[in-house]
């Protein structure tokens, strides 16, 4: 069961079709921190944010065995409807692609009140834009995802992942797309925002150079399981397992 300082809590947790993909997995991310699960593409850290939450993009792959507490409760097992209630109010998500997860054919504005169950929709996106560092909010809030940059829509995906005040945030890969510039003020906007609304951040990447930015907390993944977990100053001053010390030599080498 969870610790009570603990968000969110996963025990134990198996994924797959047929062949297990996830292979019981355990860790914890505490109130008001953030963790980052690194690991390679195919280590398994995006199926494990797909079963928090409850949204696999495979009809085919289920949680096999496992828990995973959100605030004390099991969220394995509920409906799906109980879990788009959940995913709407208390986890923001915010997805890989920039430049392909808005709508191309609707305003920055409606998608930003289409997400909000707050009143006043309207202010409360203008709020937001400001919040995330968009300059001139009410021009952008009229305007179409191509009008903007990719370090722009990246900024709006924050946004509308938190207009509904979450507890947990999860970004998996967010600055991918994004040159080094404009990656690393989202990684300070992430930082800055975590602060200022006391939540919780899954942080999901194949990158230790900005997970040293943002981590309290690091989970390392491989061939899906966890080879190695620790704080993130002993993740890079004494690292134990030999596959995180080959992630750490990447980082020198870059």
């Amino acid at each position: 069961m969870a610790n009570s300082t603990d968000l969110l809590h996963i025990d134990k947790l198996s994924i797959g079709t047929e062949k297990i993909l996830v292979d019981e997995i355990s860790f914890a991310i505490p109130k008001a921190s953030t963790t980052a699960l690194v690991g390679e593409s195919g280590s398994g850290k995006s199926l494990t944010a797909q079963a928090i939450l409850g949204l696999f993009l495979s009809p085919e792959i289920t949680i096999k065995a496992g828990s995973i507490f959100y605030c004390g409760e099991n969220l394995v097992g509920k409906s799906k409807q109980e879990m788009r209630k959940l995913r709407n109010r208390e986890i923001g998500f915010i997805p890989q692609n920039p430049m392909n997860a808005l709508n191309p054919t609707l305003t920055i504005g409606f998608q930003l009140t289409e997400s909000s169950l707050l009143d006043h929709p309207k202010e409360r996106a203008l709020e937001m834009l400001q919040l995330v560092g968009i300059a001139d909010p009410k021009a952008r809030f009229h305007a179409y995802p191509h009008e903007l940059s990719g370090g722009m829509r990246q900024r709006v995906l924050i946004a509308m992942s938190l207009i509904n005040n979450p507890k947990l945030l999860i970004a998996d890969e967010p600055t991918t797309a994004l040159d080094s510039t404009i990656q690393a003020q989202i990684m300070e906007l992430l930082k800055d925002l975590k602060e200022k609304l006391a939540m919780s951040i899954l942080f999901i990447t194949h990158d230790l150079g900005l997970v040293a930015q943002i981590a309290d907390h690091v989970v390392v993944m491989r061939h899906g399981q966890i080879v190695e977990q620790a704080s993130v100053t002993d993740i890079f001053y004494q690292p134990k397992h030999p596959y995180t010390k080959e992630l750490l030599s990447t980082i020198v080498s870059a």
